[in-house]
């Protein structure tokens, strides 16, 4: 099964995600929708919720399946996390050599370093240490052991609604705690994955028994969705209040599962599907790039003077943040184009040499492992690899 509009909706939510993460004063970089895209995670974490359950949730019923399903997740995510520390290493070693204000810094940190490579680090509290959007991969994780264990401990439809409402209530409301009086609008929180994966689950749920089938009321709520998550992102919804993001982001969801209206037909065009198709890649790549980015300057003001980096108030906070700038409007906006380029190239390459060949084998493992051999189990029995490529899309 293939949600292509939903693909879409990752495609671009990964690269706005990246582009927020650009501390270069650009034109685009003090619009609200932008600034405050922070619940824009809340749409991958209701996505994957949604997909996982509606994919795997007759395989992660058994502990064979339960096992195979851990096994998937797990190589889909780790290989190409190693590989972006491994650019980091990198990275810090180049500055031993060569950075005056060199060694690894206080972001990379040999500490934190073994938390990273074992997937715990935001279970740790060093989730944004290293390639720092990576801290959704360690929060998922859990997020996806609980959902086996709910499948293995369950034995009826009913009982799995329950868990799940259960799970999602529970992870809301340490959620909800967290969201009180702090510095950064975006919450580290395994609470916060946590919650919004079980409401996906719910989610896929009642999808199931109401979906639209009808292009003539699917264009207009498309439209409507549209239009809630640009107000959600740029309201700036905070407290108890950041709640509504689930009600908005879940909407979208819904009305765009079921591939029928206009603005779908436009998610399911071929540039757009490759950018979803890309969109783990890019999300995992771009962390790397910011920060090789900012050595860049740093280099540039070592060799050349000062003049690359500036303090200006962050929009929202009202803070002073540093910022890398080229010294000019047009110069900055250059950049950012330059810099979407190179994290898409980059995205590419390491789709092509590590996420697709890797996710593909541990699809292959997993598959063997559940039917206990190499050889193909009753008909219908295991999802065939066109849902594998949607669940790629679905764990950050």
């Amino acid at each position: 099964m293939r949600l292509q509009a939903l693909d879409g909706w990752r495609g671009i939510a990964c690269l706005l995600v990246a582009i927020h993460h650009l501390q270069v004063p650009h034109a685009l970089y003090d619009q609200s929708w932008l600034r405050n895209g922070a619940p824009m995670l809340e749409l991958f974490f209701l996505i994957s919720g949604f997909v996982v359950s509606l994919v795997f949730a007759d395989m992660a019923q058994t502990r064979r399946g339960a096992a195979a399903f851990i096994l998937r997740v797990l190589g889909r995510l780790w290989p190409i996390h190693i590989v972006m520390l491994a650019a980091l290493v990198v990275l810090g070693l180049g500055r031993s050599v060569f950075a005056q204000h060199g060694g690894f810094g206080e972001q990379m940190t040999v500490e934190t370093l073994a938390a990273q490579v074992l997937l715990i680090q935001t279970l740790v509290g060093a989730g944004l240490s290293w390639n720092y959007p990576a801290w959704t991969l360690s929060a998922e994780l859990v997020a996806y052991c609980l959902f086996a264990a709910l499948m293995l401990a369950t034995r009826t439809h009913a009982g799995r609604l329950i868990g799940a409402s259960a799970l999602a209530l529970v992870a809301g409301a340490v959620f909800l705690s967290e969201l009180g009086p702090r510095d950064d609008y975006n919450v580290i929180s395994v609470a916060r994955v946590v919650t919004g994966f079980f409401i996906g689950f719910l989610l896929r749920e009642l999808w199931r028994g109401a979906q639209l089938r009808s292009s003539w009321l699917a264009t207009p709520l498309e439209i409507t969705a549209v239009f809630a998550v640009i107000w959600a992102m740029s309201a700036r919804l905070d407290g108890a209040a950041y709640l509504l993001n689930y009600a908005i982001f879940g909407f979208t969801v819904l009305v765009f599962a079921s591939d029928r209206g206009l603005i779908s037909r436009l998610m399911m065009c071929g540039p757009m599907q490759w950018l979803g198709k890309v969109s783990f890649s890019v999300y995992m790549v771009h962390g790397v790039v910011t920060l090789y980015l900012a050595e860049a300057f740093w280099a540039a003001e070592r060799f050349w003077g000062p003049g690359f980096t500036l303090w200006r108030a962050s929009p929202g906070t009202g803070r002073e943040q540093l910022f890398f700038s080229l010294g000019a409007g047009l110069a900055d906006d250059i950049l950012l184009v330059l810099y979407v380029i190179l994290v898409l190239a980059s995205a590419a390459l390491v789709y092509r040499f590590v996420e697709e060949p890797t996710r593909a084998a541990a699809a292959s493992l997993s598959k063997r492992i559940w039917r206990g051999g190499p050889h193909p189990g009753p008909a219908g029995a295991a999802p065939d690899a066109r849902p594998g490529r949607t669940i790629g899309k679905a764990l950050t």
